[in-house]
């Protein structure tokens, strides 16, 4: 998961909430999702999220990386 993803969470108070990744530490294994309806930001383990839909240039780097191997 990187930056600008499009990512569903869990929490203990809600479920299923979907919001736009903006940190992933991958040290602390924590994010920071931004929730559009409500507008906060929240911190959640990584766990708890999951990966719903790339932003555009996440999957071309991806996919950049993925030919530049072969």
């Amino acid at each position: 998961m990187d930056v600008g993803d499009l990512v569903r969470c869990w929490s203990i108070n809600e479920y299923s909430r979907v919001g736009i990744l903006l940190e992933n530490n991958k040290v602390l294994k924590t994010v920071k999702v931004f929730f559009q309806d409500t507008g906060e930001i929240i911190e959640l383990y990584s766990r708890d999220v999951e990966l719903m839909k790339r932003a555009p240039d996440n999957a071309r780097k991806l996919k950049e990386k993925v030919l530049d191997k072969s």
